[in-house]
């Protein structure tokens, strides 16, 4: 994920100065926070046995090693007090929040920041505290993984959530229909928003797909037996109807796009591009690609800035002697990021380019348009490679380097109170859940998801990061759990101990694309990467708390938990 970490961990340990370490990304598969940091060992292990022996070395793993030794999601104990007026609105929050370390620290404090930052949720609430703590153990430490603890706090501020709506005799929708941010709002930490806040309109269009799957009132109905949509989901469901119990439910999220105020320090990125004599460009970025999509989305952006076709894009192979160091690929950056640095290196060479093109079509530079490959007037048309031969004949500059920092951020870490990041992104997910009354067992039938995008920049991508999501999400929330004995050691170490949902677990996943463009944004769009995730466990939290009445405070949720809340049916 961060090819800069190991350049610099690889200098540090063998002693050599940074320009003297080259680190070439290969194909690289899905990280979600497990290469992070931890590939700084390896890589500087490899490295020094390398350099004292001076041969090539290669490091490798083995199964229950990497289970063990790669970072995990924070273990979190988390205490809500939630307060409304008689009207169902918010009044107060106050949130305690426990983490567990394991024996170091590592990113524990950012995480921290996050889970702190988005402890109150999407919500107006004019009084807030928040206490966040880690605590150091004897077990493998804690890290970075999708969501950053936010999945762990959205759990908690949505059951809250229901809980209290339960109390006030409201509708799960109702309640947080009346307490969304909207324009103009403060968020938990102060922080005015002025634009860009998606998160009414993801709860509307997840309440509308659900009714017209489930009918109205579905979210609220509780513990019915499987309708004609659940039995199309799930065939097998009809073979004994009155063994299950469906349920289904929401959560609503926010997530605060980038590094933070935390991270501000190192949250910029760089793009070189550069125009070819064909008309073709070079691009080349320092996040990298790590199977979310990056490659083809700061593709587009470099083709829709220089108005080309994308196959017309050569992107570079990240190389840390070949592109600008752009920090981490992490807290869902990428499009942000590249796509601003991107645009601003298309925006220096178009202005290079725009008085030559003017020129040769007598007209003003600021009546260009670039699009279809050319530049365009109001009376011609001058093709991008004819374009490109001029300007090198006049010896104008084809290559610019663009480079975008997150703007500042007005923060008082002291009292958390301000600008604690600089753009947020919604959404609202619902889980539809079948429960067997016999074993307990629960299985996720269907999810819609919601997100507020900002803009799409790639529908096709946003699908596959939603779809992504859930089902991390999911197999969080009904099996993925690390066990440890009574010394540390881990013993869910292999993959048929360690639960994780197979392509047969997975649920139907509707994604709902949301738009409202963020001014900062590249093009408008926002994160969406980590979003994916955060609401899926608090949802199915939810739908199961629905569908048996057990009040479902811990994930993953086991069987034998909701066995008492079910009624056995007569015959079983």
């Amino acid at each position: 994920q961060c090819p800069f970490y190991v350049q610099k961990a690889v200098a540090r340990a063998c002693g050599l100065p940074l320009g003297k370490v080259r680190v070439i990304q290969t194909p690289t598969g899905g990280a979600f926070g497990g290469k992070e940091d931890v590939p700084n060992e390896f890589c500087a292990r490899a490295a020094v046995l390398a350099l004292i022996t001076g041969r090539p070395v290669r490091l490798i793993l083995e199964r229950r090693e990497d289970i063990a030794y790669s970072s995990k999601r924070h273990p979190y104990r988390i205490r809500v007090r939630l307060g409304a007026d008689a009207a169902g609105r918010f009044t107060a929050i106050e949130v305690f929040q426990d983490a567990l370390a394991g024996a170091y620290a590592t990113l524990s404090p950012p995480v921290l920041y996050r889970s702190a930052m988005q402890a109150a949720g999407p919500y107006r609430i004019p009084n807030v505290r928040v206490e966040a703590r880690a605590w150091y153990s004897n077990t493998a430490p804690s890290g970075a993984f999708r969501g950053f603890g936010s999945p762990q706090a959205c759990v908690a501020h949505e059951g809250a959530v229901d809980r209290l709506a339960a109390a006030l005799g409201l509708d799960p929708v109702e309640i947080r229909r009346r307490n969304l941010l909207v324009e103009g709002d403060e968020t938990a930490t102060g922080h005015r928003l002025s634009a860009s806040v998606g998160a009414r309109a993801t709860l509307d269009a997840a309440v509308d797909a659900v009714h017209a799957n489930l009918g109205a009132g579905s979210l609220s109905a509780g513990g019915g037996a499987p309708t004609a949509f659940d039995l199309a989901r799930d065939p097998s469901l009809g073979e004994d109807p009155a063994r299950w119990r469906m349920g289904t439910g929401l959560a609503c999220m926010i997530y605060g796009n980038c590094l933070g105020h935390a991270g501000w320090h190192m949250d910029g990125a760089g793009a070189f591009l550069q125009l070819h004599a064909d008309g073709s460009a070079s691009l080349a970025v320092g996040l990298t690609e790590i199977g979310q999509g990056a490659e083809t989305v700061v593709t587009q952006f470099a083709a829709e800035a220089l108005g080309v076709e994308p196959a017309l894009v050569n992107l570079v192979p990240v190389d840390t002697a070949l592109v600008p160091d752009s920090g981490p690929t992490v807290a869902s950056r990428n499009v942000v990021m590249s796509g601003r640095a991107i645009l601003d290196a298309a925006a220096q060479l178009k202005a290079r380019l725009a008085p030559l093109a003017a020129e040769r079509l007598g007209c003003a530079p600021d009546a260009l348009t670039f699009e279809g490959g050319a530049a365009r007037g109001p009376s011609g048309a001058l093709p991008l490679a004819e374009l490109a031969q001029l300007a090198f004949r006049r010896n104008v500059n084809l290559a610019a380097e663009g480079w975008w920092h997150v703007p500042e951020l007005d923060f008082d870490p002291r009292r958390g109170r301000g600008e604690a990041y600089f753009a947020y992104s919604f959404a609202t997910q619902v889980a539809r859940v079948a429960v067997d009354r016999v074993s307990g067992h629960a299985r996720v039938l269907a999810v819609w998801a919601a997100h507020d995008v900002g803009r799409a920049v790639n529908p096709a991508g946003i699908e596959g990061q939603v779809e992504g999501g859930v089902v991390q999400g999911v197999g969080w929330a009904l099996g993925e759990r690390v066990l440890w004995d009574a010394d540390g050691r881990i013993v869910s170490a292999n993959l048929s101990t360690y639960g994780l949902p197979c392509s047969l677990e997975a649920p139907a996943v509707t994604t709902l694309i949301v738009e409202a463009p963020h001014p900062e944004g590249p093009l408008g769009a926002k994160s969406l990467g980590e979003p994916a995730i955060i609401p899926a466990g608090a949802a199915v939290a939810a739908a199961l708390r629905d569908a048996t009445g057990a009040p479902v405070e811990r994930l993953p949720v086991d069987p034998v938990d909701l066995l008492p809340h079910l009624e056995m049916p007569s015959h079983a």
